[in-house]
């Protein structure tokens, strides 16, 4: 939802002296008046407007991040913001364009689902959601890499 939307709707409500206690639905047998359920449609849009998500920031997430952000059965979630394009690959591609997204690592992630959960401007908003451990117990076991001089 738009933010000259939300702004409108917050305008408009104000204008209207609305009460939220007296107007606190959009069912019609609770509010006879068609000001009350135009009221109360107008506070619905605003309070959708406040649940949209964002995509993720700060991607690729770092071995300690991934730690911390997984679940207790190893999963990690993340919205990310896809291109229209990235959508009409093969499912094995967008799953490698994730796994890098969130982890740095195309094969990081397994058990991956995907979830839209909005729109960006010309990209969907997915809700990506993987398991990690397998990936994150493979990475302990490697050697620390040293840095020369």
């Amino acid at each position: 939802m738009s933010k000259r939307l939300t702004t409108a709707a917050r305008k408009v409500l104000c204008e209207c002296g609305f009460d939220r206690k007296k107007h606190r639905t959009a069912d019609p047998k609770a509010n006879s008046d068609r000001v009350s359920v135009s009221a109360a449609l107008l506070v619905a849009l605003h309070d959708a407007a406040a649940d949209v998500p964002k995509a993720t920031e700060g991607l690729p997430w770092t071995v300690e991040e991934l730690k911390r952000r997984k679940d207790k059965e190893g999963f990690v979630r993340a919205v990310l913001p896809l291109d229209i394009a990235e959508l009409g690959v093969g499912v094995d591609c967008l799953n490698d364009v994730s796994s890098r997204a969130i982890t740095g690592d195309e094969s990081a992630l397994e058990d991956i689902s995907y979830r839209p959960v909005g729109v960006d401007g010309d990209s969907v908003l997915v809700e990506v959601t993987g398991n990690v451990d397998g990936w994150l117990q493979r990475h302990e076991d490697e050697p620390a890499e040293e840095e020369v001089p």
